[in-house]
């Protein structure tokens, strides 16, 4: 790890991804950003981030300037209203994305299971020519994997890999774990073995791990949990069309 730069803390992350001073992102309250940096830079839609008691809302800047005037009807809890936010939005979305369970584990609460299935390592494209084939495109789409580096952490039955995990980079220094288990093969802790090996590795290298899904994968939301992940935010994006910010409303 000579010569690498140190992981952000999680605040440092969400702050800079939000555009948002870390102070900011632990005052209660609503708080309007002209669309973030980092991971939102450029973002076509409008972001709703809950985190305790604030609320922060980025979008786009044509669009920030009439949402501004809704902002006296929100709170932190709206987050789980989608029919108060689309009106807040004004604009039909493309699509939405949430609930997102966002969540980060540091080392000394990560809580690795006994191994009870071998893990190796396999090339990414190996772990694509298996487990896109078994699955729906949508799983394999909100799985992530399509986004991971090589190698991937996977567990084989056969010749079948029936579980694969991989880590994929949200920033310098930060990644989060991409999961996915063959449906045949699922409940058996498969997934959490796979995302346990990555998450290690990540966490000696000394990186910051996140993680996130969608809240209604109960699944997902529960290997975080059990391998010691602490819940840190809820997103809700509503994503729109190319251009559709632009003179609206």
């Amino acid at each position: 790890m000579r010569g690498r730069h140190p992981s952000p803390s999680v605040d440092e992350y969400w702050a800079d991804q939000l555009g948002v001073t870390v102070e900011r992102l632990g005052r209660p309250g609503v708080a309007l950003v002209h669309e973030g940096r980092g991971g939102f830079e450029g973002y076509s839609g409008v972001l709703f981030f809950r985190r305790g008691e604030t609320l922060i809302v980025s979008a786009p800047p044509d669009l920030a300037r009439s949402i501004e005037a809704s902002l006296s009807a929100l709170s932190p809890d709206a987050v789980e209203d989608l029919q108060l936010l689309r009106s807040v939005v004004g604009i039909e979305p493309e699509r939405v994305v949430g609930p997102v369970f966002q969540a980060f584990v540091t080392p000394g609460r990560f809580s690795p299971p006994s191994a009870a299935h071998p893990v190796r390592l396999e090339d990414a494209r190996t772990v694509e020519s298996h487990l896109r084939r078994a699955c729906t495109e949508e799983e394999w789409e909100v799985s992530g994997l399509s986004g991971v580096r090589t190698p991937v952490a996977a567990v084989r039955e056969g010749d079948m890999i029936v579980a694969a995990a991989g880590a994929r980079e949200r920033a310098p220094r930060v990644v989060d774990p991409c999961v996915l288990t063959h449906p045949g093969h699922r409940g058996r802790g498969l997934g959490r073995e796979v995302v346990a090996c990555v998450t290690a590795t990540a966490l000696d290298q000394g990186d910051l791990v996140v993680y996130q899904t969608l809240r209604s994968n109960r699944g997902a939301v529960a290997i975080a949990r059990g391998l010691g992940f602490v819940e840190y935010a809820t997103g809700v994006a509503f994503r729109l069309a190319p251009g559709r910010a632009e003179g609206s409303r």
